[in-house]
């Protein structure tokens, strides 16, 4: 019995460790440099984990009953700390998220991904998907019979983008087309924007700006003063 329970302390700390190491590697495959989170802090209390296990093994082994309930004490206490970890995790990847939008493999782009990256924009401009405010990565998948998991690989590592740049870059420049035609000169940039997929004004005017580095009005106060500069050029 005693062997028994020694070598349960024996693999339960390899267990600890084991954990950590294979999280270290997957961190290292998936982050760049400056985004892996080490957890050296989880690194020591596997350690101490460890430690006490082998220390505690001696006083556990003369009461059975004893040690079954303090080990499981002690898984619990594991599993928690893990638990607490893993939302100090979470918090920090949205953190790195919100930093950096699109999250983009390191690795090059194969030949495959660029090919259909092509292909997606080409798509983009003729279905006009892009027009209808309510779409979203799955139901665009789904017009293009692709998996949601693929069709974001494709946008993120082909085109270097997150979804929602993607899509509001046509609406933008579909607006500015609209802006340059005389024919929708009645209809007010709120009006084209709803036409061309937003469907928030505040939405509107932020991406707008985040794209073209001016307001709408401004944008469309600088065609027409270029346009009127035109006019005024004498004909050579």
């Amino acid at each position: 019995m005693a062997k028994k329970i020694i070598f349960a302390f024996v693999l339960f700390s390899f267990i600890y460790i084991l954990t950590y190491k294979i999280y270290h590697s997957w961190l290292h495959k998936n982050y760049r440099n400056s985004q892996i989170l080490t957890l050296k802090w989880m690194y020591r209390i596997v350690i101490i984990f460890a430690f006490l296990s082998f220390i505690w093994g001696p006083y556990s082994i003369s009461d059975y009953v004893t040690f079954i309930f303090k080990l499981s004490v002690y898984t619990l206490l594991f599993i928690i700390t893990i638990r607490i970890g893993s939302k100090y995790i979470s918090k920090s990847e949205v953190a790195i998220n919100h930093n950096n939008e699109t999250c983009v493999n390191k690795s090059k782009p194969t030949e495959e991904i660029i090919k259909k990256a092509s292909w997606l924009k080409e798509q983009m401009l003729i279905n006009l998907f892009y027009l209808n405010s309510e779409l979203t990565l799955k139901s665009l998948a789904e017009n293009l019979n692709m998996h949601p998991n693929i069709l974001s690989k494709v946008i993120n590592e082909g085109l270097g983008k997150n979804f929602s740049d993607f899509v509001n870059e046509y609406r933008v420049n579909a607006i500015i087309e609209k802006m340059q035609n005389k024919s929708y000169d009645h209809i007010t940039l709120l009006g084209l924007s709803f036409e061309c997929g937003f469907n928030s004004k505040t939405t509107f005017n932020r991406v707008f700006k985040n794209i073209k580095g001016v307001t709408p009005l401004q944008y469309k106060k600088s065609l027409k003063n270029t346009s009127e500069a035109q006019k005024m050029s004498p004909i050579l």
